[in-house]
C-alpha cells in the first residue's frame, strides 16, 4: 500500500475518539474484494482478497480498534461508546470504481497555509482551478511502502470527477485514497479567488 501507517494510524484513531470510525467489507465486481475505512471526510480502500492480502499491519491496527475484522456484506462504526451495525451504502464506499472515472487531474503545489488550526494544501489543475486539502493527507501518501514484488503498482493522483460531489483521489491497483476539500472561511475567498486566477504549480 502506498500509505504511511505511523499517519493512518492517527487518522482511525482521531475518528474513533470523534465521530467515530466506519469500517466495513465489499466485493468489486466478480474476483475482487476489500475493507474500507472512513473517518466522515476520507475513506481508504484496501484490497483483501485471495489474490492480493491486506498488509497484517493496517489489519491488526483495526483489530485493536474495532475488536474484529467486517465480513463481507458487513459495515459498523466504532467509537470510544462502542459499535454500531450499520447498512451498508455500496455506491458510497466503491472507491475503486468512482477513481476509475476521475479524469480532472490537479497538481499538489508547494502552498500551504494555517485554517484555524489545520495547515492546508492547495492543489490547481490545468484551468487554474484550486482545492485544499489537510495536510496530513501528504504526509500519508507514502510510495516507498508500495511493494511491486507483490504486484502493486505506483499510484497516481491526485483526480477528481468532473462533476459534484467534490473530492480528491489517489490510487493504484491495490489501495485508493479519498479526501473531501476544503472550504475558504469568509475572509479567505478573495484570496482563493486570486489564486485561481495564477498558476501556483511549479515544476
Amino acid at each position: 500500500m502506498f500509505f504511511k501507517m505511523t499517519v493512518l494510524k492517527r487518522l482511525m484513531k482521531k475518528a474513533y475518539k470523534g465521530p467515530g470510525l466506519t469500517v466495513g467489507r465489499n466485493r468489486i465486481g466478480e474476483d475482487m474484494s476489500g475493507i474500507y475505512l472512513s473517518g466522515g471526510y476520507w475513506i481508504i480502500w484496501h484490497r483483501d482478497d485471495e489474490k492480493h492480502k491486506m498488509p497484517k499491519e493496517l489489519k491488526a491496527a483495526i483489530i485493536e480498534l474495532c475488536g474484529e475484522l467486517p465480513l463481507l456484506g458487513e459495515q459498523f462504526k466504532v467509537n470510544e461508546g462502542g459499535s454500531q451495525y450499520e447498512i451498508e451504502i455500496p455506491e458510497v464506499y466503491n472507491i475503486p470504481k468512482i477513481f476509475g472515472t476521475c479524469r480532472n487531474w490537479y497538481e499538489v503545489t508547494k502552498l500551504m497555509c494555517k485554517q484555524s488550526d489545520v495547515t492546508i494544501r492547495f492543489l490547481q489543475n490545468e484551468s487554474k482551478k484550486v482545492e485544499a486539502i489537510n495536510e496530513v493527507f501528504i504526509d500519508l501518501i507514502n510510495t516507498n511502502a508500495v511493494e511491486p514484488e507483490r504486484g502493486e503498482c505506483m499510484p497516481y493522483g491526485p483526480v477528481a470527477k468532473e462533476e459534484k460531489p467534490r473530492a480528491l483521489y489517489w490510487g493504484n491497483n491495490v489501495c485508493y485514497l479519498m479526501v473531501c476539500p476544503r472550504y475558504p472561511l469568509d475572509f479567505e475567498e478573495e484570496m482563493w479567488t486570486y489564486l485561481e486566477g495564477v498558476n501556483i504549480v511549479r515544476n
